[in-house]
């Protein structure tokens, strides 16, 4: 306080000062004007006078200089402890504002000490916590650990029991394949066997053995009957017309997984036909078969002098024929004009 009460004080001005130098100039002008007024008039005494007075001038006029050099001094001081003191007042300002500041942050730290205290012991507490649970996580990551290895383990034997069951699966598999196999050639074998009873069953019901009787006399009409038949067919007889309904088609191939059925109203090209059974046995069944139904759709011709079976050679020579379509073509009109000739003639 002493300070400030210090740097306030007002001190005297340059103002002042020159102007009470300049009043005392002034007085001092007047009695050297008022001195000469009523000096004597002697030259001597006026000369004296006059170089006193001008002694005294040149002096006054060198205060002068020296009193204005330092007014302007004083002045320039002056301006420089007034900016002083605007700063120091600026610092004095600032300081007691941080003191207030300082004052005012002590105190509510002050107040928040038991909260800051609190919050220490929660964050005391938070890591205990927090290290009570790492080391519960790690014993059960432990834990855990064991688990899994032990899973793996068992896994692992598991995986070998299973590579094992696979191994004897697979031979029982092969033995089982072999075993059926083995199997499945013996059935086929017996499939084969009573294909072949079946045929020849077959084949005994419909080429019945003739008694003696029958046979005699088969053979006396066949040998009374040669001479006419060969005296009236002395050239190639001319084609009968064609059925009216078309002739039963000829497999080109034997049929295969067609159940077996024992009934005496199937025809024979529907029994099943095994790859074992002989060949010839088969086309003589199915040339069998063709005859019966070709002779049962001629019979009703009245045109035919004389009818006679066909043998196996007639039968590939005409299946050689209907496989030529020009030829099949061209007989057919043929015969179907020569027929119509023949039916207008009756």
């Amino acid at each position: 306080m002493e300070s400030t009460e210090r740097w306030t004080t007002k001190k005297p001005s340059s103002s002042s000062l020159r102007d009470k130098e300049l009043q005392r100039i002034k007085s001092l002008a007047v009695v050297s004007v008022l001195n000469k007024t009523f000096a004597d008039t002697e030259p001597s005494q006026v000369i004296t006078k006059r170089s006193s007075e001008l002694n005294f001038s040149a002096e006054l006029q060198g205060k002068y200089q020296e009193s204005l050099k330092q007014l302007a001094a004083a002045k320039e001081q002056n301006d420089q402890q007034s900016q002083l003191l605007l700063l120091q007042e600026a610092l004095v300002q600032a300081l007691s504002e941080q003191i207030e500041y300082l004052t005012f942050e002590n105190e509510k730290l002050l107040m928040q000490r038991p909260q800051l205290e609190q919050e220490d012991t929660v964050r005391s507490i938070r890591q205990t916590l927090d290290t009570l649970v790492q080391d519960d996580w790690q014993d059960q990551l432990v834990s855990v650990h064991s688990r899994l290895e032990e899973t793996e383990r068992r896994i692992g034997s598991v995986e070998r029991a299973a590579h094992d069951l696979q191994q004897e699966t697979q031979a029982q598999t092969v033995c089982i394949e072999t075993k059926v196999e083995t199997l499945m050639d013996r059935l086929k074998e017996k499939e084969d066997m009573v294909d072949k009873l079946y045929y020849e069953q077959q084949l005994s019901s419909l080429f019945p053995q003739p008694s003696s009787s029958s046979r005699s006399s088969l053979h006396s009409t066949s040998s009374h009957g040669q001479k006419p038949a060969t005296a009236r067919l002395k050239s190639i007889p001319a084609p009968a017309p064609p059925p009216s309904a078309p002739l039963p088609p000829i497999p080109t191939h034997p049929v295969e997984n067609i159940p077996v059925i024992a009934s005496r109203h199937m025809s024979i090209s529907s029994r099943p036909v095994s790859s074992a059974f002989s060949e010839p046995v088969v086309s003589q069944v199915y040339y069998k078969e063709f005859t019966e139904q070709l002779q049962q759709r001629l019979s009703m011709s009245k045109e035919m002098d004389d009818l006679s079976l066909w043998t196996p050679n007639d039968y590939d020579e005409i299946q050689r024929k209907i496989e030529s379509k020009d030829w099949l073509e061209d007989q057919q009109k043929g015969a179907f004009w020569k027929g119509m000739k023949k039916k207008l003639r009756v």
